[in-house]
């Protein structure tokens, strides 16, 4: 019996294991695919299995020592691909506008409360216009000193879409968060991150805040 038992066991590893390789193979070459051609072929199923096999396709891509943000970046070029005509049709009043702290200046004299930085618009940066006009078109606009405020946020303004500004991974982890709520996301990534000093182009901001 318990013989039977481990040769079935056995089986079903083998199978599994075989099984992972092809999706594995399969969502590589989805992401060459779409690097390629700027092209999305299964944007939803390739989504879906792109956050199941995360890891062990950045464990691929590392072993084959390419850049495994490839992998992050492929995941929100689609992402964004899929959402961006449903954020086009949201109104701005059901918009919110998630802005990461880093883009502020050094020399910043505003204040936080609460996870939030309440901008005086002083023209140390760009952030203060980004807000005057994400307000003036109807937004909430917030400057998040970090990812659990912005889940605090998503309960109290209850979003019907979101445009949001980051680095790869809290852009990546702002998406799949958002999927979950079945709200519609597009995500800005800034042209360099770190801490402090961040850039971002301004221009590409914008255009997703125009809706071009």
């Amino acid at each position: 019996m318990y013989e039977t038992i481990f040769l079935i066991l056995g089986k079903l590893s083998v199978l599994v294991f075989f099984l992972t390789i092809i999706i594995i193979a399969f969502l590589s070459s989805i992401i060459a695919f779409n690097i390629a051609t700027k092209k999305i072929l299964f944007p939803r199923l390739f989504s879906s299995l792109i956050v199941l096999f995360y890891g062990m396709l950045k464990a691929v891509f590392r072993f084959f020592r390419i850049d495994d943000k490839i992998v992050d970046q492929t995941y929100i070029h689609v992402q964004n691909e899929m959402n961006k005509e449903k954020v086009k049709k949201t109104p701005y009043k059901d918009i919110c506008i998630f802005m990461p702290q880093c883009l502020r200046s050094e020399k910043c004299p505003a204040k936080s409360f609460g996870g939030l930085v309440s901008c005086i618009n002083c023209g140390q940066c760009p952030v203060g216009e980004a807000k005057k006009k994400s307000e003036k078109a109807g937004c909430n606009f917030f400057i998040a000193t970090g990812g659990s405020v912005i889940k605090r946020l998503i309960k109290k303004y209850k979003p019907k879409a979101i445009i949001g500004v980051g680095c790869i991974y809290e852009i990546k982890e702002g998406l799949e968060l958002c999927a979950k709520h079945n709200i519609p996301t597009y995500g800005v990534l800034l042209l360099k991150d770190g801490c402090v000093n961040t850039v971002l182009d301004w221009d590409e901001f914008y255009s997703v805040l125009e809706k071009n």
